[in-house]
């Protein structure tokens, strides 16, 4: 299911694919599910585990029963390892075990260390069991982070036949307005599309976030059937990640009161300074990408593909912001100054509102 990502299908109908060939019982003995949507990644990993259990998939279009994820984890073919705090050793223990009557033994692990230098020791071990591994064990890996070069990766896809990849990202707005309004219609609502794209641009593109919104939103109108402008006013916050494009946006057009304003709101919210910090820094990092792939006459499509960022965002959020810097020089210095902030606020050099306010002052 992997592919060149640049032709790859919708998202969702790379999902419909791997669900599909799960309902089917068309099996691989290793699963890598991975990217930044963790609904999608949590959502597909309990759907593979729990077919690969031997539990009958629901139709096309149905969610798995309630309580399915309780039911997985009282399985005795079922183990799972998190964190960083396992070892090599005990995963080949479980996978080395015969299944109690039934065909396989499932093992997830999810939300490691594996692809990180914390744990290079483990990931080699397990690399190089994987390829000798009895085939009545499956392993589903699930990470916000795959490194493809890493043996781990490797060692297990080298069997093409053998391994199923899956990138739980790069929704379009197009898929992410369908799943939204999809959400409302559930719930007995209906949305003007205006009223959605709204929205829309107040959660962002984070679907958990999209999720909690909707819940929110559904329970403010109580009775009422249509969802409105005002009620999405009064209910939807904008998302963290607009608020700090909007802070960049001001330290760029050097209106620093406007600047340290938006800061304050966002630490109202209980955004910590570090997070507001290193989401500014991200920020000014890719605007210079940005910024470069503009001046080699890339498409927007192009760049926003070869930025990693959606691209609605882009008149969202990054051209608006490029519009207050004069020259990349400049971004590079709000970058390096978004550096300096961070490493003092988190050594203890200074206290968060100090950092904050020497970011907006040095720009």
């Amino acid at each position: 299911m992997a592919g060149n990502k640049k032709n790859q299908p919708p998202f969702f109908a790379r999902q419909k694919a791997f669900i599909d060939a799960l309902r089917s019982g068309q099996f691989t003995q290793f699963y890598f599910l991975y990217g930044s949507q963790s609904y999608l990644r949590r959502q597909d990993r309990t759907d593979t585990v729990y077919a690969l259990l031997g539990n009958p998939m629901p139709a096309s279009g149905a969610a798995l029963p309630k309580g399915a994820w309780d039911e997985i984890r009282a399985n005795m073919n079922f183990a799972e390892f998190r964190g960083s705090a396992f070892t090599a050793r005990q995963v080949k223990e479980i996978a080395e075990s015969v299944p109690f009557f039934a065909e396989r033994r499932v093992i997830l692990i999810e939300d490691t260390a594996l692809f990180a230098r914390g744990m290079s020791e483990e990931a080699d071990e397990l690399a190089d069991y994987l390829p000798n591994a009895p085939e009545t064990t499956c392993f589903v890996f699930s990470e916000e982070k795959i490194d493809k070069t890493r043996r781990l990766y490797k060692a297990a896809v080298k069997q093409k036949e053998k391994a199923t990849v899956l990138e739980c990202d790069g929704l379009s707005r197009d898929e992410l307005t369908l799943w939204t309004k999809t959400l409302f219609r559930r719930a007995g609502k209906t949305i003007g599309s205006g009223v959605l794209s709204r929205f829309l641009n107040n959660c962002g593109t984070d679907m958990w976030n999209i999720l909690s919104e909707e819940e929110k939103l559904v329970s403010y109108v109580g009775d009422a059937k249509e969802i409105t402008a005002a009620d999405v006013a009064a209910v939807a916050s904008p998302v963290v990640e607009d608020r700090i494009f909007d802070m960049i946006g001001a330290i760029g057009a050097k209106r620093r009161g406007a600047a340290m304003a938006i800061y304050m709101d966002l630490r109202k919210l209980q955004t910590a300074a570090q997070v507001i910090l290193v989401n500014c820094e991200s920020g000014y990092e890719k605007m210079l990408k940005i910024c470069e792939l503009r001046r080699r006459g890339l498409t927007d499509i192009e760049i926003s593909k070869a930025a990693g960022v959606p691209d609605w965002t882009l008149s969202k959020r990054y051209y608006p912001a490029l519009q207050n810097y004069g020259s990349p020089e400049e971004l590079v210095r709000a970058y390096d100054a978004c550096v300096r902030a961070e490493n003092d606020l988190r050594n203890g050099i200074l206290p968060e509102q100090i950092a904050a306010e020497m970011l907006i002052a040095s720009v």
